[in-house]
């Protein structure tokens, strides 16, 4: 999975240079959590912070 998310994210940002993708458990289930270039962000969260 998290070669997927690293594949997606890396094509959607202009700096995929930047991109990391943490993978962290809770309660029994893993949450990737993303950093990107402040720049990007907008790319990934969505129109309005709206996903």
């Amino acid at each position: 999975m998290q070669e997927f998310l690293d594949f997606v994210v890396k094509g959607l940002v202009e700096h995929p240079e930047e991109v990391a993708i943490t993978p962290v458990e809770r309660n029994g289930m893993t949450i990737y959590e993303l950093r990107v270039n402040s720049a990007d962000m907008g790319r990934i969260i969505g129109k309005q912070g709206v996903t």
